[in-house]
């Protein structure tokens, strides 16, 4: 990674309270290891939605559908719009802080968050310090679905659904400078339900998941079986509506190159490979960005499905590099599903994490113990969190990445975006800039080569 200029970054307050030394506190530690505890998170789900308030429906509309027109008063049928995706934000850092002159400058009407909106366990004062501080004053609505560290918190969830579903956090939305409209649930769907099936406008939407606390949604409880068999009705809708969807859910199974055995969505992916409607998948959970060819994913389909998949593959991607700590990239080589890109890759990755000798030497160990395959073993788990603190956490606006989605009259393009460092959306002439109130904004040719649709380079860009 080329070495950076000098360039000086005026954070505000609580960006510095969470930095470096966050996650070397035990408690954070302690409240981010709730992976280890029973998963019940269909129950939990259950219970939470029954605190949001009845919306009072149009004739046909569906319960946890809403209208593009809803989140943009003015919007009308085939009108653009610009969304920006982004997943595993909530550190509440100097990383996560660093993406917000590049979200400001791309313009966005919308960002969707897709989970671990709040580390390191979903509570009140990390959604404060992980959410609202670092987007203050955006002035667009965000929705989300839940990350596993939401489900951490000591109310089971609870608080997503407070933030995002109902009217108990209000007055933060307003304070904080952010549009308010409230999600109908931890699963949903965004459309445009004006367009008619046979016009000549290319409808879009967009179908949040709620993948819960560890990615089993294969059980027949309640809520696990209710969330697959609305995804499913909402699918063939979208065949008989004419209707292309872009499918968001934060625990992957197909993620660095391989089949993570551990989620449990055999049914969830049985549902996109029977689906000619949907054109893009979009996780998290892993904090970098990887993109898979269509016929990469559709291999992966047929091996987690067991059935052939008929219709061209959607494109996948994991991106989840939104603002926390780092992952350790995957050799490139020897994947049995290999990565189309990946960002960072291995050497940018260690060109930053090698500034700290202890950095290494724990990755160092970590890829040893991977090899041998002790995942379940003490010391792996130990490993593990210990990664999962301040040991790969550089804390740099820097190595980050987003989805940018535009939706017209022809379709929708998802473009990633990349920020190689914050400095690089600045002219050299500019010393110092405010975090808070982006000033000076950045320089809009500089913001253009973030975004990775240069064809003569790499082209990332996917027509939807």
């Amino acid at each position: 990674m080329a070495e950076d200029r000098e360039f000086d970054i005026k954070y505000p307050k609580t960006a510095t309270n969470r930095g470096g030394r966050f996650w070397v506190n035990p408690l954070n530690l302690i409240a981010a290891r709730s992976k280890f505890r029973m998963d019940r998170s269909s129950q939990w789900r259950d219970v939470n939605e029954r605190s949001i308030p009845p919306t009072p429906l149009s004739p046909g509309q569906e319960p946890r559908t809403r209208s593009f027109k809803e989140l943009l008063p003015s919007h009308k049928p085939g009108d653009a719009i610009r969304a920006v995706i982004l997943g595993d934000s909530g550190e509440g850092d100097h990383s996560q802080y660093g993406l917000v002159p590049l979200i400001r400058a791309l313009k966005p009407h919308f960002m969707i968050i897709d989970g671990d909106v709040a580390y390191p366990a979903g509570q009140r004062t990390d959604y404060i310090e992980g959410f609202f501080e670092p987007y203050n004053d955006l002035g667009i609505p965000i929705w989300a679905v839940p990350g596993n560290h939401e489900y951490y918190s000591p109310n089971k969830g609870r608080e997503f659904v407070d933030v995002f579903c109902t009217r108990k956090y209000v007055n933060e939305w307003k304070r904080f400078g952010l549009r308010f409209v409230p999600q109908p649930g931890t699963y949903w769907e965004l459309s445009d339900s004006s367009i008619p099936p046979d016009s000549k406008i290319t409808n879009v939407s967009f179908i949040g998941i709620d993948s819960g606390h560890s990615g089993n949604l294969d059980s027949d409880e309640s809520s696990d079986a209710k969330q697959m068999e609305w995804l499913g009705e909402r699918l063939l809708a979208a065949e008989k509506e004419n209707r292309k969807v872009i499918l968001l859910f934060h625990i992957p199974i197909l993620v660095s190159g391989e089949l993570d055995s551990a989620p449990q969505l055999r049914q969830l992916h049985k549902l996109i490979a029977s689906s000619n409607r949907v054109k893009a998948v979009i996780c998290g959970h892993i904090h970098n960005f990887q993109a898979y060819e269509r016929s990469v994913f559709g291999k992966a389909l047929c091996e987690i499905t067991g059935e052939q998949v008929d219709s061209e593959p959607p494109a996948y991607f994991v991106s989840g590099g939104g603002g926390a700590y780092l992952a350790v990239p995957p050799k490139s080589k020897g994947l049995t599903y290999p990565i189309h890109a990946m960002y960072p890759d291995v050497d940018q990755w260690r060109g930053q994490a090698a500034e700290n000798l202890w950095q290494g030497t724990i990755s160092h160990v970590r890829r040893g113990i991977a090899k041998v395959k002790l995942s379940q073993s003490g010391i792996d788990r130990l490993f593990a969190s210990m990664q999962e603190g301040a040991l790969e956490d550089a804390d740099k606006p820097s190595l980050l990445s987003l989805l940018y989605v535009e939706i017209n009259q022809n379709g929708a393009t998802i473009t990633p975006v990349f920020l190689s460092d914050l400095s690089k959306l600045y002219p050299d002439e500019v010393e110092l800039i405010s975090i808070r109130n982006t000033n000076p904004p950045p320089d809009s040719g500089l913001v253009e080569n973030c975004k990775q649709n240069n064809p003569e380079i790499n082209d990332l860009t996917v027509k939807v």
